[in-house]
């Protein structure tokens, strides 16, 4: 499982999270929180929710790349302008 460290803001997994704090549980305490749901992707970033729990953030670059081809721009172009 992945968890997300608010005060450092970085994911920790389970491996890491049992090797330094000898549990496999969140310890918000510590900043240690669960994620709303594991990702299938790499998150670009998080949003906390009222439940306590982090949302992980999807990139919408495909989405942003396609509206930029739909207006003119090369696909190749539109994928330099968002990975800028």
């Amino acid at each position: 499982m992945i968890f997300f460290n608010s005060k450092t803001e970085r994911t920790i997994e389970t491996a890491e999270l049992i090797r330094r704090y000898g549990t496999n549980t969140a310890i918000p305490q510590l900043g240690i929180c669960e994620l709303s749901y594991q990702p299938t992707f790499t998150p670009v970033g998080f949003r906390y929710l009222a439940d306590g729990t982090y949302l992980p953030v999807q990139s919408n670059a495909a989405d942003e790349i396609a509206n930029l081809v739909s207006a003119g721009y090369t696909e190749a172009t539109a994928t330099q302008m968002i990975n800028e």
